[in-house]
């Protein structure tokens, strides 16, 4: 940092990690050795002249501590004692101790979170913000010419919790809490200088290079089909070997851990002169009680082909995939790491994944985020590389891993589009999916369905509330076990509010496994994936009941 320790605090940027109450720093280790927010708010020391208002004026502090931004209201604290000391120690917080001496401080008004063999949630969201606090922040002073200005430490927070979200393939309320909790008690337009400031992410406009755009800074490539819509073709190659497996000491279970090297990407409009997006792995996503999976992220901001307005990310569709064949795998379940008087780390303890008995998880396996207002916003096409199906004991099971993933992209273009359209998320309604629930069975058609070849699969899409038209109805079905394949689906009618549309896949019906999406004409998608297993219901037979 750059510091003038004669004249300020020598610390001018800090992180205390350790347990908390919110009057108390407590060791990670042991019961002794506690440090008091009263120690901050009334020192006994005396003040130092060259430091008018306050020690800690100048400085930022922040933990992921439970609790470390709990403020306190004086008179909220009631105990049953008149002992001033004892009241004055429980009244004291570390916001309001570092602010009166003139730092700021950030810090969780509830629980942090972390997890026993990752940087996750709070732990996750402290790793952005110490990268958001050294960014290479510039200001524009005219003439082609930018000057550092160092990062806003309100503006840091923001961009961290961005990045955060941005950068999420799933989010549960571990996440919501994290994300929520962690608080600024301070001025947010203090910045913070260093000697060696950090690049930009990715997805902004590297500082100094002038002629390289970052995509929300680029035109499409070409123009929206009528209606508006845009689409974008974007194929992932993920290429694995024996050294991307990695074994867990604590636990014995296995990860995977990716570098870009291992993954390619084919984009439509980088292949018409579109500036090509950088693609990240994100390794600090897991979710409590889940598989560990490898997960990308992969820029899919854009202007429109004239420039005149941001392309509107509506959804992504799976397109076409292949993966490995499937393989035992013995993978590592995410544990929540909190205050604990016996650290999980020093044991072995990890719970099993029962919930995710007989289906692939995660069967929402791709998505996208649009994350941030106006010109700060960014779109991610985010994807979890593998799958995992636990056997009945919920600890061991199967993993797929994905050789091949294709998406579509739909775009609109506010210049094209109505504003109706524009402003439409409401997603189509699937009433049911069925394979051959066509007619009324006999027991003839029962045995030519058994022994049958091709499987007609009949999507009910619910019409009835009006709305936007449908677009399309797709899908994909597994064909030789391991490649996702394409099949069209026909309108054939419309009846009672429900239109139908129909598909023939060439497998026997109890192989059948598909993955069907739905889109309307605003760019909305659902889809259809049996809760994660892809196996269709098949059609019901009801015999009458006969007495004699």
């Amino acid at each position: 940092m750059i510091n003038s320790p004669y004249d300020a605090h020598a610390n001018r940027l800090f992180s205390l990690n350790s347990h908390f109450d919110h009057w108390q720093l407590l060791p990670a280790q042991g019961s002794e050795g506690n440090f008091l927010a009263q120690r901050i708010l009334t020192p006994i020391y005396q003040d130092n002249p060259s430091m008018p208002g306050g020690y800690f004026g100048g400085t930022l502090g922040y933990s992921v501590g439970c609790h470390s931004g709990y403020n306190v209201i004086d008179s909220d604290i009631l105990l049953s004692t008149t002992d001033s000391a004892l009241l004055g120690r429980y009244k004291a917080d570390f916001a309001q101790a570092f602010n009166k001496q003139a730092g700021n401080w950030i810090g969780n008004t509830g629980y942090g979170y972390g997890t026993a063999d990752g940087i996750d949630y709070s732990e996750r969201l402290a790793l952005l913000l110490t990268e958001e606090l050294v960014r290479d922040v510039r200001q524009d002073i005219g003439d082609g010419m930018f000057m550092y200005t160092g990062s806003p430490i309100g503006m840091a927070l923001v961009h961290a919790k961005q990045r955060y979200l941005r950068n999420s393939t799933s989010l549960s309320a571990y996440d919501a809490k994290a994300l929520s909790v962690m608080t600024l008690y301070g001025l947010p337009f203090i910045h913070v200088y260093v000697n060696n400031p950090l690049a930009p992410p990715p997805e902004e406009r590297q500082q100094g290079i002038s002629n390289i755009l970052a995509p929300v800074e680029t035109n499409a490539p070409l123009a929206p089909l009528s209606g508006g819509l845009l689409e974008r073709m974007i194929t992932v190659t993920v290429n694995l070997g024996t050294s991307n497996y990695e074994i867990l000491p604590r636990t014995g279970s296995r990860q995977i851990h990716l570098d870009t090297s291992n993954i390619s990407v084919l984009d439509s409009f980088v292949q018409q002169g579109f500036v090509t997006p950088t693609l990240r792995l994100i390794d600090n996503n897991h979710q409590a009680g889940t598989p560990s999976l490898p997960t990308m992220a992969y820029d899919i901001s854009a202007l429109n082909q004239s420039g005149s307005d941001r392309l509107l990310v509506k959804d992504v569709v799976f397109v076409r995939g292949e993966y490995d064949l499937p393989i035992p795998f013995d993978p590592q379940i995410t544990q929540i790491v909190t205050e604990t008087d016996s650290p999980i780390i020093d044991t072995q303890i990890e719970p099993g994944f029962t919930s995710g008995v007989g289906i692939w998880y995660p069967d929402a396996f791709f998505g996208f985020s649009s994350v941030g207002v106006g010109t700060a916003q960014r779109d991610q096409l985010t994807a979890t590389l593998a799958q995992f199906k636990a056997f009945g004991d919920g600890v061991t099971g199967q993993l797929r891993t994905y050789r091949t993933m294709v998406f579509k992209v739909y775009y609109a273009d506010p210049a094209a589009t109505s504003a109706a359209l524009i402003q439409d998320e409401q997603a189509p309604v699937i009433h049911s999916v069925r394979v051959n629930g066509t007619t009324a069975a006999t027991a003839a058609s029962l045995t030519a369905e058994l022994n049958t070849t091709d499987v007609q699969v009949v999507v009910l899409v619910d019409t009835s509330s009006g709305g936007t038209p449908i677009h399309d109805v797709s899908g994909v079905y597994l064909e030789q076990g391991t490649i996702w394949t394409p099949v069209p689906f026909e309108l054939k009618g419309t009846t009672d509010g429900m239109q139908r549309y129909e598909a023939t896949i060439t497998l026997p019906p109890g192989q059948v496994r598909v993955l069907i999406s739905v889109t309307d004409n605003a760019g909305n998608v659902s889809y259809y994936t049996a809760k994660g297993t892809f196996v269709l219901a098949g059609a019901q037979v009801y015999l009458p009941f006969l007495s004699r």
